[in-house]
């Protein structure tokens, strides 16, 4: 059976201000390979100029943000106990990240997104470990210094689906990102389960997919309407 754990130590926390953040989603090891003039074909090699090991995922890159502009962040979710889930330990325990509901699990990793990066353009390969869901989800909603959740990925209401309605019972307001999955961005119901979200963050790729609209204007009247 696999080993649970809760992260068993709180790193750099500065005091908890009454208005804190929940930033919830998965972490993964982003491998980003730079310099890079074309993209391999099928049985051909390139190589990058440059490469470089950090955290990532939506729910780490959004707390970290919040972290730097002074924001009291709280990070919900899981952690692997391999060696590249444990490596991005550094970039977690970055000034100001509470990882108090942080779940350390033997089957949450590896997790891992390879970035190639060339000019303006990037593809990603991503690899996903386990649940989303953290043993941690329900004492975070309910800790009473949290007063907002960003869901940092469609995907992950996808896995709980009883997650908005969960925190808006307990006062919660709650953001969330889409963030581009192919095999869930084109779905009917995909507006009808973000209902009771405060604040909607596609960008323009994400919402011509849900609205069929190009034009941001016309995007925009439609996703209003939800």
């Amino acid at each position: 059976m696999p080993r649970q754990k809760r992260a068993s130590v709180v790193y750099n926390v500065k005091h908890v201000q009454n208005a804190c953040v929940l930033s919830i989603g998965r972490i993964y090891c982003d491998l980003i390979f730079t310099g890079l003039e074309a993209l391999p074909q099928p049985g051909r090699e390139v190589f990058a100029a440059d490469m470089k090991i950090v955290a990532g995922g939506g729910a780490f890159i959004s707390a970290a943000h919040f972290a730097h502009v002074g924001r009291s962040v709280a990070l919900v979710a899981r952690l692997g106990t391999d060696s590249l889930s444990q490596g991005l330990m550094p970039d977690l325990t970055m000034e100001g990240l509470d990882l108090r509901f942080l779940e350390v699990s033997d089957e949450a990793g590896p997790q891992v997104t390879v970035a190639s990066v060339i000019g303006d353009d990037r593809a990603f390969l991503s690899r996903r470990a386990g649940t989303a869901q953290p043993s941690t989800l329900e004492e975070a909603l309910r800790w009473e210094s949290a007063k907002h959740l960003h869901i940092a990925e469609y995907a992950t209401l996808h896995e709980i689906p009883h997650l908005i309605k969960e925190a808006k019972s307990t006062g919660l307001t709650v953001s969330l990102d889409p963030s581009w999955d192919e095999t869930l961005i084109y779905s009917a119901d995909f507006l009808k389960n973000c209902a009771g979200v405060d604040i909607f963050l596609p960008n323009s790729a994400e919402a011509e997919a849900l609205t069929g609209e190009r034009d941001a204007s016309k995007a925009l009247d439609i996703l209003s309407q939800h």
